[in-house]
This record gives C-alpha cells, sequence and structure tokens, in this order.
C-alpha cells in the first residue's frame, strides 16, 4: 500500500510531502529577521529560468511520514540487581525509570528515576561516553542522586535541556505528596537550574512552576517543555488520558504559564513528549498507552508546538513502538514506557533527526510484573533505534 494512499490523516503535511516547503517555511514563526532570511527562495540565476522552490528531502524522513517503523535495540543499559522474591524487602533497589539525556561536550548526561521499595522515588545522574549496549551498560554506582529537595521528597519524571535565555541547564521534574487525610497523592511541577551540567551539586533547590491547575483535570503528571520561536510550552498528562498544553513567553518561562487547554484525550497512560523534526519543521508528540499490561507509543503530528494534533501511529496495529515492530537482541521486555527520543541539540527547542533515530525507554517482561505492585516492578533502562536511520 502506497504512502499518499494511507496518509489522509496527514493532509497537513502534503505541502512538504510534494517537495513545496520553500514557501511555507518563510511564514513559520522564527527568531526574528535572521529566521526568515535563512529561510527565504534565493533567485534564479537566469532571470529566463522560473526559480526553484523544490528542496528534495531526505528518503529516511520520507520513511519515517510513512510510518512503517521497525526498530532494533540490544540489552538493558541500566538494571536493577535481579531479586528472586516476588515481593522485595524494604529499601531494596527496584527500577529505573523515566529516562532523559542531552549531549554534551562529547558525553551523554543521563538522568533517571531511581526506585526502591518503600522509599521516595528519587532523580540520579551520569555521565557516559556512549549509549550502545553492552559499551554503555552502568550501575547505580556510576549514578549520583541529585538533592533537588528534601530527602523525604518524591522526586521523579524529570526532562533536561539547555535554557538559552538563562544560559543555565534546566531540570523540569515532579514531586509527589500524599494528602494527610485521604492519602490520595498530590503532584506540583518543579524546576532547578544549574550552569554546569557536569557539576549533580550545582543544581539548585527546586522551585514551584508558574503554571494554573486546570480545574476539571484530574492527578496531572509528566511535565515536558519545548520552545518555538519567543514562546515556551508546558505539556503535561492526566491520570484519565488526557494531554494538556500551556504556553508563556519565552523570556517569562518557567513563570508566568497561561491556563491549560486540553491538546488530546485518549487512552495514554504517561506524560508527552514533544520535539521538533528538524528538516520538517512539524512537531512530533510521543505519548504512552497499554494493552493487557503491556506498554507501547503512539505518535501525533502537528505543524506548531501547540497543535493541532493529526495522528500518526496511534493504533496497537500501527504504532510507534510496540513488541511487534522492535527487534531485540536479548529477549528482556514486552513493554516500551516513557520513551525520550535522543536530541540533536541540548537547547529548550528539542529537535530530533529523522535520519539518525534513537530512542530511550524503561522496559520489563511479563514475568518481572507478574504478582507485583507498581512500585516493585523491576524496571530498566533500554535504547533502540529506527531500522532506517541505522547507520
Amino acid at each position: 500500500m502506497g504512502f499518499f494512499s494511507r496518509m489522509p490523516a496527514l493532509l497537513l503535511l502534503l505541502p512538504w510531502l510534494s517537495l513545496m516547503v520553500m514557501a511555507q517555511a518563510a511564514s513559520r514563526p522564527g527568531e526574528g529577521d535572521a529566521a526568515g532570511a535563512a529561510n527565504a527562495v534565493e533567485p534564479a540565476e537566469n532571470p529566463d529560468d522560473p526559480p526553484d522552490l523544490f528542496e528534495p528531502l531526505d528518503p529516511a524522513v520520507l520513511h519515517f511520514l510513512d510510518h512503517q517503523y521497525q526498530w532494533r535495540g540490544g540489552p538493558p543499559i541500566l538494571q536493577a540487581p535481579a531479586f528472586t522474591t516476588t515481593r522485595p524487602s524494604a529499601g531494596t533497589l527496584v527500577s529505573f525509570r523515566e529516562p532523559t539525556a542531552v549531549a554534551w561536550k562529547g558525553k551523554w548526561h543521563l538522568f533517571v528515576t531511581v526506585g526502591r521499595t518503600g522509599s521516595p522515588q528519587k532523580i540520579a545522574w551520569a555521565s557516559l561516553q556512549t549509549l550502545d549496549a553492552p559499551a554503555a551498560v552502568v550501575s547505580l554506582a556510576g549514578f549520583q542522586t541529585l538533592e533537588l529537595m528534601d530527602r523525604s521528597a518524591d522526586v521523579s519524571s524529570a526532562q533536561v535541556f539547555y535554557f538559552e535565555p538563562m544560559k543555565k541547564w534546566m531540570l523540569i521534574y515532579q514531586v509527589t505528596n500524599r494528602q494527610a487525610e485521604s492519602g490520595a497523592p498530590s503532584v506540583t511541577p518543579m524546576y532547578s537550574l544549574n550552569d554546569d551540567i557536569e557539576n549533580p551539586a550545582g543544581w539548585s533547590r527546586g522551585k514551584p512552576i508558574g503554571i494554573p491547575h486546570a480545574p476539571f483535570a484530574t492527578l496531572w503528571r509528566d511535565f515536558r517543555a519545548i520552545s518555538e520561536g519567543q514562546r515556551m510550552h508546558l505539556y503535561y498528562t492526566t491520570a484519565d488520558g488526557q494531554v494538556f498544553h500551556s504556553h508563556s513567553r519565552r523570556a517569562d518561562f518557567p513563570m508566568g504559564l497561561t491556563e491549560p487547554v486540553r491538546a488530546l484525550r485518549g487512552d495514554f497512560i504517561s506524560g508527552a513528549r514533544v520535539y521538533l523534526m528538524q528538516k520538517l519543521e512539524e512537531y512530533l508528540m510521543i505519548v504512552e498507552a497499554r494493552d493487557l499490561g503491556r506498554r507501547y507509543l503512539k505518535a501525533y503530528i502537528a505543524p506548531h508546538a501547540e497543535g493541532p494534533w493529526s495522528s500518526l501511529a496511534t493504533s496497537l496495529k500501527n504504532p510507534l513502538i510496540a513488541p511487534a515492530n522492535v527487534k531485540l537482541t536479548a529477549d528482556w521486555t514486552d513493554s516500551f514506557a516513557e520513551g525520550e527520543f535522543l536530541r540533536a541539540a541540548a537547547d529548550q527547542s528539542c529537535p530530533i533527526d529523522l535520519t539518525n533515530l534513537r530512542l530511550l525507554f524503561a522496559g520489563s517482561s511479563e514475568a518481572d510484573r507478574a504478582q507485583r505492585g507498581p512500585g516493585e516492578i523491576p524496571w530498566k533502562i533500554g535504547v533502540v533505534e529506527l531500522l532506517d536511520a541505522a547507520k
């Protein structure tokens, strides 16, 4: 079945898919006159000839939009020591989840959520030469726990990027507390800053992000930011499967965010992450869903960071990443959760290169999950790459 006959939901991309991108690119929000000049169409050298309005797209980019995804990966790069009991004892290191990473000065800086039974979650950091298994395989000994809040605080779900307006590294995350009367969790979006990502002690104490809580939303979680032009956009997901969006002036972020509005609604169970697709200058959202206990990733696209969002790969029969379209050298997971693309740059624009696409994720097997509660499952960190983008 051909590409164009399979893409009715992607009509907003037809200008690019017909290779007529330059005229529209000049009208997109940018960083001022320099961005417009960079996208301007050069006049033809011969005035008798028509101007060249065509710019061929890389075959890998077209293949990505055709959503015939096949991924490959190796063993996990990070996992807790194995335990044989169904219910691990209190304080046992159980899981590594929610990875986020940036490349800086020739190294990968990896942040993960560390889980121990009966203890609050923490965010830990490590600096690695590579994320390719088995060379990247590390243990907790290679990580340092970040002191972002009080020791009793439950801190998780980080996103890291270099925030150019402040000329500082920014870490966005959440702190979860239990309400005294009901015991229900209460989540607060937080941020910390650092002049040097290589200094784990340099992170500032956490401060709340300035975003109103939507009154119609249930428990919110998994906050992720991205910029477009002079705006910063913040996304989060709720426990009832909704994705919300808020924005502020880039100069004001992480304060001054607008009242959140709903961007998507579905069977989502974990946070939406948004990226700029280089060459297309379109935006890609990935979000997690679940089928019979197995987690997989869906994908949506939009012309701008705030939407509107259209389906790209949004079912188990046509997923972005699911067990059926991933080949692993070791059989260690049937779930692909909390995906984070490895970005082409470290700044707040969150760009990804569709010709060299790799994704961090948290994985676990059916045996790992059997008869265990959410805080007892031994989640591990893995990496997969899109076969069409393999070097």
